[in-house]
């Protein structure tokens, strides 16, 4: 089943942006930048994901996997329900292979595997989620880790690495750290104008770089991915520069 195409909308700005990696009949793949809501949920009057998915296409989408507000990356929405309830199985059977790349506070070993239940799925009583981390660089005060999950929360990565004592940088809900100032971790440093310092980045560090799932039309897996997002690419490059 294919939806008719309609009028398209306008968009309303000011906001983070989209980028379409991959569509078919049943489906859309899109790269979604951080401080984007991937549904309108209780508010119903800011735009979000499905939002910019329908004015770029013309068509009306449905929800299958939300990220977090700010986290940025790979995510998919359903054109027709029949698409919708295959994919969505796949989620709620834990099928779906995810790769997040994150910047940690604390130096975590060079392997993990995080396995405590969620709140969310808690209450649900499912608890059966698992996290396996690897580190891939060491700063100072800081690490970037990759995280495999099998789809089964939008907040499991966050959770897993803050019950495991890494907490995300920029996750506030944890008592991480807010953000990341150049001045925290460059010596010497000095400001080059009197306006209060930017940071490199002033949201949670976590990116859904990679993202494997059936597809309705073939049954077959297939992997999308995402570059890093250019405020979590900065953040990287400073640390590699000035807090090795």
């Amino acid at each position: 089943m294919i939806r008719e195409q309609g009028p398209k909308r306008e968009r309303p700005a000011p906001l983070p942006g989209i980028r379409l990696l991959y569509c078919d009949d049943d489906l859309v793949v899109a790269d979604k930048d951080a401080g984007l809501l991937s549904d309108p949920g209780r508010d119903k009057l800011e735009g979000t994901l499905l939002d910019l998915i329908e004015i770029e296409l013309g068509y009306e989408v449905l929800p299958v996997h939300r990220l977090e507000r700010w986290t940025s990356g790979v995510t998919i929405v359903a054109r027709h329900e029949q698409a919708r309830s295959f994919l969505e199985r796949q989620f709620q059977e834990q099928q779906v292979g995810e790769l997040y790349l994150a910047i940690v506070s604390g130096a975590p070993p060079a392997a993990a595997t995080i396995d405590l239940p969620l709140r969310a799925m808690k209450a649900r009583g499912s608890v059966d989620v698992r996290t396996q981390m690897i580190c891939l660089e060491r700063f100072a005060r800081h690490a970037m880790v990759a995280c495999r999950t099998n789809g089964a929360n939008q907040t499991q990565v966050r959770e897993h690495l803050a019950a495991a004592g890494f907490t995300l940088l920029g996750d506030a809900a944890n008592s991480g750290e807010r953000e990341l100032l150049l001045s925290s971790i460059k010596r010497g440093y000095r400001s080059k104008s009197e306006r209060p310092e930017r940071p490199l980045i002033s949201r949670q560090a976590l990116h859904c770089a990679r993202l494997e799932i059936k597809l309705p039309a073939s049954d077959l897996p297939q992997a999308f991915e995402a570059p890093q997002a250019a405020d979590f690419a900065l953040a990287l490059k400073m640390l590699r520069k000035y807090s090795a």
